[in-house]
């Protein structure tokens, strides 16, 4: 864990380049659930930097 993910913040046409880039193709009608996920996987993530923090072996 290298890197801070903040994807909240993430404007849809950011969603849609970074599918884009990893070769994938988003329907628009898609965007809802993405964005959804996406906030979950940052609460799960800075879960995790807490709990690595609270072991003194945060990134």
């Amino acid at each position: 864990m290298t890197e801070d993910f903040h994807p909240t913040g993430w404007s849809e046409q950011h969603i849609r380049d970074e599918a884009r880039r990893q070769g994938l193709t988003l329907p628009d009608a898609c965007l809802p659930g993405v964005k959804a996920n996406l906030a979950l996987l940052e609460d799960r993530w800075a879960t995790v930097e807490a709990a690595l923090a609270s072991i003194g072996d945060a990134p």
